[in-house]
């Protein structure tokens, strides 16, 4: 069999919705460097989001060396374009219990597969090591108990204890990391999902080298995995995102929640998308140019106005619907919160409140 040692923890599948395609296999995107702030333009995206070795396993079978690579190829990466198409497909509404698990699995394997944490990890290994290498005495001897009963190191042994050390983190993060991704997928299965549709032409939204983001509903801080207040967030493609909304606005169902919104929601979901990622904002040709303009641009002229916007609008659609849960659509409680968000300058003109709104004046609810 082929050795599939360049292993992708970003989706190929997924990247193309960000990139420009010219012939078969070939799509190019642009990159922003965060380390090195370059952007580069007409990127490979075969050359973006893989580590050599990330899931290869310790076995000299081949087969089972591959093992969790291959499910990835088999079950994610080949499995997003379905989901993608059920996502942004306008026409659906509902969804069956399966497809929402497998919404849920295919979107959420993206967070828990991508390698920051397990990087981070390394990177502070290399820092330890280093700090020890700084006592070696004039013969090149490090005196130290970290390691074991052994009390002195030569410092060219030391390079093996660190790649041993690294090799251990990477199997921990195999193992752990597929452990938490099931349990996770099965705490959100009763999520509902929200599916953002952006009007405006010239704003475009970006995605990461972490593009799952996941924070508390109304800050952009990450307070626990398991918070019931998190929402989940994520780039489809240049005009739509994938909200999973707290489990504390959950109702076991399998309808698909469509909005629309414009520019400041693209400088806000933009700003924490940038603010995810691990070291690389990627973006179909100019629209990461677009999003350093417009950050510049509600910087200089409106401050912090499209984040308050996009957090109120989230905030108040979100208590909205868990009124219309646990109150009733008609309830007195429902009709104070909707007419405190069609009267709010952030909601004006939007689509979807106008056709709730006349919903509810036809049926006698207003």
């Amino acid at each position: 069999m082929s050795k599939p040692i360049k292993q992708h923890y970003i989706p190929i599948s997924y990247l193309k919705n960000f990139s420009e395609c010219k012939g078969k296999g070939k799509c190019y995107t642009d990159v922003y460097i965060l380390k090195d702030e370059v952007l580069r333009s007409n990127i490979p995206i075969k050359t973006i989001c893989y580590q050599k070795n990330l899931y290869t396993l310790k076995s000299k079978n081949d087969e089972k060396r591959f093992a969790l690579e291959l499910f990835y190829a088999n079950n994610i990466d080949a499995e997003f374009p379905k989901i993608y198409k059920l996502l942004i497909d306008k026409k659906t509404t509902v969804i069956s219990k399966e497809e929402k698990l497998h919404i849920l699995n295919v979107c959420l394997s993206l967070y828990f597969r991508t390698p920051k944490k397990l990087n981070h990890n390394n990177d502070f290994t290399d820092a330890i090591f280093d700090r020890i290498k700084l006592y070696a005495d004039k013969n090149e001897i490090v005196k130290t108990k970290m390691f074991g009963d052994k009390e002195e190191y030569h410092i060219s042994e030391l390079e093996g204890i660190k790649a041993e050390t690294k090799e251990k983190a990477k199997i921990n993060f195999q193992i752990t990391h597929l452990k938490q991704w099931m349990e996770f997928v099965k705490y959100k299965y009763e999520c509902t999902i929200k599916v953002v549709e952006i009007q405006d032409e010239d704003a475009s939204l970006i995605t990461s080298d972490n593009p799952v983001i996941i924070r508390e509903s109304h800050t952009t801080q990450f307070n626990g995995l398991f918070n019931p207040n998190n929402i989940i967030t994520m780039p489809l493609d240049r005009k739509h995102y994938l909200e999973i909304q707290p489990n504390t606005l959950s109702n076991n169902e399998y309808e698909i929640h469509r909005y629309k919104h414009d520019r400041d929601y693209v400088v806000s979901a933009n700003a924490i998308t940038e603010g995810n990622a691990e070291n690389l904002l990627i973006g179909y040709n100019k629209t990461l140019k677009c999003h350093f303009e417009l950050q510049k641009e509600y910087e200089g002229s409106y401050g912090n106005k499209s984040i308050d916007k996009a957090t109120y609008i989230a905030q108040s659609l979100a208590l909205l619907l868990k009124l219309i849960n646990e109150k009733g659509m008609d309830s007195k409680e429902t009709m104070v919160q909707l007419k405190l968000i069609y009267h709010h300058p952030y909601l004006k003109g939007n689509q979807e409140v106008e056709i709730f709104v006349n919903h509810c004046k036809e049926n006698g609810w207003w």
